[in-house]
């Protein structure tokens, strides 16, 4: 990032990536995933990929 924009400090940089990753993981998860953990979190791989898409 800072090669595109060299006017920008380290800590710009830091800050933009804590911005996106907030952003990135705002989301909510079932409750039902909490209360029955083999609803979600014992689930393969796989079976966990395809029910977040």
């Amino acid at each position: 990032m800072q090669k595109a924009f060299p006017f920008f400090s380290s800590r710009d940089v830091r800050n933009i990536q804590s911005a996106v990753s907030l952003r990135f993981t705002d989301f909510d998860l079932e409750e039902d995933w909490f209360k029955n953990p083999e609803v979600y979190f014992k689930q393969d791989y796989q079976t966990k990929f395809n029910m977040f898409q």
